[in-house]
């Protein structure tokens, strides 16, 4: 699997490490929905479900390789249809899957997020990816909004 994966992203399986892995993450499609499969590697093995923070991944799921949203933009537009729904943040409370800190420290966004989240009160911290409906996805930002719409 870790050469199939190489190959479609056009890397040597050598090269695998978090930050290749991380910005081309795998995806499982359930539905209209794609669902993130970190992968991680780990001594030169790749690894899709042998670590604590990583998704199942069973043999015979059909995987597609994923592109992750720019973070600070597609954050920003969120926090803007949230206010549309329910007017000012009074907080939210957020979940935020580890692995897209480890993307905002790689991508230099750390202090931007960081500046975002305080801005909307958000509170919270870093998982090793969130349970939806009975899937367990990786980087992703899950919180309830609590606003006043006047």
């Amino acid at each position: 699997a870790a050469q199939v994966y190489a190959d479609i992203i056009g890397k040597n399986v050598n090269e695998l490490d978090f930050p290749i892995t991380s910005n081309n993450p795998v995806a499982l499609k359930f539905g209209d929905e794609l669902y993130i499969r970190t992968i991680i590697v780990k001594e030169g093995q790749t690894e899709f479900a042998e670590l604590p923070n990583c998704c199942n991944v069973e043999e015979g799921m059909v995987l597609r390789v994923a592109k992750p949203l720019e973070t600070v933009s597609s954050f920003k537009q969120k926090i803007e249809d949230i206010k549309q729904e329910i007017g000012d943040i009074s907080i939210i409370l957020g979940f935020d899957c580890v692995c897209r800190r480890l993307i905002y420290e790689q991508h230099e966004t750390l202090d931007e997020i960081s500046e975002l989240m305080q801005e909307n009160n958000v509170l919270g911290f870093h998982t090793y990816g969130e349970q939806f409906l009975r899937t367990h996805v990786n980087q992703t930002f899950t919180g309830i909004a609590f606003g006043k719409r006047i």
